[in-house]
């Protein structure tokens, strides 16, 4: 009954081995998965803040151009700056529209950007979860 016993034990041996192996798979996959999520969140975070500070000094650039608009308002007469108000607000109403759009198209992209790195990411586990499955068998 030895070398049945034996064998039985080095069955177990072998199947602890197994699951050894694939935990340690399995906790560098997670590890992976979290490296390359950190680095799409940083590549997130500098696409957002670079778009705030362009849209800070968008927002102090217009600003300016309205501080010195109401100036050269005070010099002219009354029809003129009646003119002058209407297409100086049409002008501020445009350049506003097109910093919402170009804000609307960066968030869009990035959540294309975060879709396809999802996906990618996904796929890249599935892939290393075969191989690993693969390489116990």
């Amino acid at each position: 009954g030895g070398a049945a016993a034996e064998t039985a034990l080095q069955q177990v041996r072998t199947i602890r081995h197994q699951q050894r192996s694939e935990l340690e798979v399995e906790q560098a996959v997670v590890a992976m998965q979290l490296k390359e999520q950190k680095k799409v969140r940083v590549v997130h975070n500098k696409a957002a803040e670079q778009m705030r500070r362009h849209h800070e000094a968008e927002m102090q650039r217009l600003a300016q151009q309205d501080a010195r608009g109401r100036d050269a308002l005070l010099r002219l007469g009354d029809s003129e700056r009646e003119k002058l108000r209407v297409r100086h607000a049409a002008e501020l109403g445009e350049t506003a529209r097109s910093i919402r759009a170009d804000e609307k198209k960066h968030a869009k992209s990035l959540k294309d950007y975060h879709k396809t790195n999802q996906a990618e990411l996904a796929a890249t586990n599935k892939k290393m979860q075969a191989e690993a499955k693969a390489a116990l068998k």
